[in-house]
């Protein structure tokens, strides 16, 4: 039976290792730091802006947190739309 298990084992010297542990790229970091000051300045947002302060505060916020969806995305864009190589 411990032959049949070992079989039945995933085989571990194929590229899925490497694919499952991509390391980020330093664009993806930055849109993660981004992305973590909007929520931690969150509590800022939820409250209706008031003065002209405030409505600065949400165009930074908003402003950061596209910059940090782009910042994520963009490697991924990039990549499927690499022209293939034959």
């Amino acid at each position: 039976m411990p032959q049949r298990e070992r079989r039945n084992a995933p085989d571990r010297s194929s590229g899925e290792e490497e694919r499952s542990a991509r390391r980020l790229t330093g664009s993806q970091l930055a849109g993660i730091v981004l992305i973590a000051a909007v929520l931690f300045n969150l509590q800022n947002v939820v409250i209706p802006p008031g003065g002209r302060e405030d409505w600065m505060m949400l165009a930074v916020l908003a402003g950061m947190l596209t910059a940090g969806a782009i910042l994520l995305g963009l490697p991924a864009i990039l990549k499927r739309n690499r022209p293939r190589e034959k």
